[in-house]
């Protein structure tokens, strides 16, 4: 499920890219928030625990 959250995230990073005529005016605003999103979903994805950057896991032993 994750994985294709990622992938529709970089699919939208090539639709808001400002090189196609419906959007050449915009700026590289959109852009750039669509290439972070996917950055630090990235990064979340390829640490071995995604919701702790720790790698340590808590609760009962």
């Amino acid at each position: 499920m994750y994985q294709k959250f990622l992938i529709g995230l970089a699919i939208l990073s090539v639709v808001v890219a400002p090189v196609w005529s419906y959007n050449s005016n915009w700026s590289y605003g959109p852009f750039i928030a669509v290439l972070f999103l996917l950055g630090v979903n990235l990064a979340n994805y390829l640490c071995a625990d995604p919701l702790s950057l720790s790698g340590t896991k808590k609760g009962p032993n």
